[in-house]
């Protein structure tokens, strides 16, 4: 690892619980940041001193108008989904109670598991580098950060992602896991980790021959993994695949050496005859939110957010078979929301160097 390296981060700072809370609607902030970031490259590395974010605008709207022709330009979700080949969301007047994935099963992100409210008001944010993993008992925690300048530039190794963990009761068996190493050695960490485990996130960075991924263990040996390196082209047909199996995917990414998306997906032997329907979009970074918000729309929880600045980012939208009620989402919610019972499903940022970077994206469902 280069010891001199001179490199600028956003930091994340998750909403902090409020009195406003949020029940069925879909919240599109439209967020002004600036950020300045102060490089304090010493000889030990780059660490992030300071930032300043300002939330210039917030915008609520409830479900019905995020579902009507326009919202604040926006274009019609059910549209948008039906145009890409996805099964689109029930209409208003035909609303049934959203489904929430079974207690114990891991592959939805953690959205409906009573940990996400109120502990995950507690994460605080944390950078992991090469080649040290770290394990978190009794915890939950957030994906991997996402996006553009998570490492420097011809130096190989010298990654960084940022995520946040959360300090669940002790009696909860539960724990987070993250991981970096290099890429020949990424088919030998997945195969070795136990049938208890499932894996929430995957960036593999093929230009510094690293990878890394977070992973959740639940104790129980009941989920086995497929691990497929597929086509861009074809990647909407395995998913589909997958999901009609009952199996759902959960982590996802670009391999820029290979021309290849990864894709990692779950079998779970309490899933019994359930199947899945499925919606793959592939968008470029200012479209993340849209993305998520329509996939909310047709009832679909985002189980895995992958990619990057330069390929694009991969949102993989997992439902039950004809479960379309639309589900809450927050897309980047100021600190006048409150984020209780909301799952962080992916985070990205699009500009890490410079002073004027763009705004992170968070994405919050439940």
């Amino acid at each position: 690892m280069n010891t001199g390296r001179a490199m600028k981060y956003i930091g994340f700072s998750p909403p902090k619980a409020a009195s406003v809370r949020v029940t069925a609607l879909i919240v599109v902030t439209l967020l002004t940041m600036r950020a300045q970031m102060l490089n304090a490259a010493d000889g030990h590395g780059a660490i992030l001193s300071k930032m300043e974010v300002h939330a210039r605008s917030l915008r609520h709207t409830s479900i019905g108008s995020a579902l009507s022709a326009t919202t604040n330009g926006l274009e019609d979700p059910f549209r948008k989904l039906s145009q890409r080949g996805c099964a689109t969301g029930a209409t208003m007047t035909g609303l049934s109670k959203i489904w929430l994935p079974r207690n114990g099963d891991l592959r939805f992100q953690q959205v409906g598991e009573t940990s996400t409210s109120p502990a995950r008001e507690t994460g605080r944010p944390v950078i992991l580098w090469y080649p040290v993993a770290a394990t978190y008992k009794h915890s939950t925690g957030t994906p991997i950060r996402l996006g553009l300048g998570q490492c420097v530039p011809g130096q190989k190794q010298d990654c960084g992602w940022l995520y946040a963990t959360y300090e669940l009761d002790h009696s909860d068996v539960r724990s987070t896991s993250y991981r970096p190493n290099i890429l020949k050695k990424l088919d030998e960490d997945l195969s070795g980790l136990p049938p208890s485990t499932v894996v929430t996130s995957l960036d593999i960075e093929s230009a510094n021959d690293v990878f890394a991924l977070s992973a959740v263990d639940g104790g129980t040996p009941s989920f086995d993994l497929r691990h497929e390196a597929i086509s861009e082209t074809g990647l909407d047909s395995v998913v589909k695949r997958n999901g009609a199996s009952g199996r759902v995917v959960t982590a996802i990414t670009f391999d820029s050496s290979s021309h290849r998306v990864h894709s990692l997906s779950y079998g779970w032997k309490l899933n019994g005859k359930t199947v899945y329907e499925t919606c793959t979009r592939i968008v470029p970074y200012d479209q993340v939110g849209p993305a998520a918000i329509a996939l909310s729309s047709g009832g679909y929880i985002i189980s895995a957010f992958g990619g990057n600045g330069a390929d694009g980012y991969i949102l993989v939208g997992t439902r039950v078979k004809g479960k379309r009620a639309p589900r809450p989402i927050l897309v980047s919610p100021n600190a006048t929301i409150s984020t209780d019972g909301f799952a962080l499903v992916g985070w990205a940022v699009n500009t890490v160097y410079g002073r004027d970077p763009s705004p992170p994206v968070w994405i919050y469902q439940r």
